[in-house]
């Protein structure tokens, strides 16, 4: 383990863990072969690396049923543990979730209210000299007051699967996004990168149908979010059973609502486009 990390530091690699908040809801959707809560573990692991690399670890919580009733625990935990930026987005019925679904999922309804009452909480603490930014929204930030994509798969157009995002699994199986390889399908497999190139695998077809459908323009056109709004199949594939994007469609009910939480901040209360101004400083 420590020459992977001594490989990763001295390459530049940019690291990232789940964290999914502090113990007592990490540890309910994470837990170890022998039933154990992975919390403090994966804190430690944390701190040591940073501390003997010098390299900050990024985190990303999942939100799970078990979250939702608290965006300001998860939020204080990040700020505890150093992080600047939170990015909240809602779990998928893909891999682990997908045959736990009854447990740990939720309604896109049941998310907006969550990342309402997040959004609301972040801003007080911004307002009141705390920095913390919502990854999600920078994103829609930047591309709507900079003009600039920041190259977010979810919200490119077309999709950003295979084209800024390459996953591979352990078989060395190469997927367009790491939801595609979690789906246990093979509908969006680009090849095995043990015996074949690059190249090879970003010409094939599986990956230039994906890109046929993840045009938003074909399928976001009456949305006012258009300019600035993508499709991810995948995703739809997991949630919908279908790469062709519907207007109801799960993602895009949580994206708009984003799009909607962002526009009303940004033009209200001159002290909240303030704060935006500065999540956007920066950014690429």
């Amino acid at each position: 383990m420590m020459r992977k990390c001594v490989f990763l530091a001295d390459h530049d690699v940019f690291v990232c863990t789940s964290l999914d908040g502090p113990a007592d809801i990490h540890d309910k959707n994470r837990v170890d072969v022998g039933g154990r809560g992975s919390h403090a573990e994966v804190v430690e692991k944390i701190e040591r690396y940073s501390k003997q690399f010098g390299r900050k670890v990024n985190m990303l919580p999942t939100i799970t049923k078990h979250s939702l009733a608290h965006p300001e625990k998860i939020i204080d935990e990040y700020l505890r543990l150093g992080q600047g930026e939170i990015a909240l987005r809602p779990v998928n019925r893909i891999g682990y979730a997908h045959g736990n679904w009854e447990d740990i999922g939720y309604s896109a309804e049941e998310f907006n209210a969550f990342y309402t009452k997040a959004m609301a909480y972040i801003m007080k603490l911004n307002t009141s000299g705390t920095y913390v930014s919502e990854r999600i929204a920078r994103v829609i930030l930047t591309k709507v007051l900079l003009k600039k994509d920041p190259v977010y798969v979810d919200m490119m157009n077309p999709c950003g699967a295979g084209r800024t995002v390459l996953s591979y699994a352990p078989d060395g199986g190469c997927y367009p996004t790491d939801e595609a390889r979690m789906l246990g399908d093979n509908i969006f497999r680009l090849g095995n990168i043990m015996n074949e190139n690059c190249d090879k695998m970003l010409n094939n077809e599986n990956l230039l149908y994906l890109l046929n459908v993840g045009c938003s323009d074909l399928w976001n056109y009456r949305s006012v979010y258009s300019p600035w709004l993508g499709v991810d199949p995948v995703v739809n594939y997991a949630m919908e059973k279908n790469v062709i994007f519907k207007g109801g469609a799960r993602l895009q009910q949580v994206l708009k609502h984003q799009f909607k939480t962002v526009f009303t901040y940004l033009l209200g209360d001159n002290q909240y486009a303030e704060v935006f101004q500065r999540w956007t400083q920066g950014s690429s």
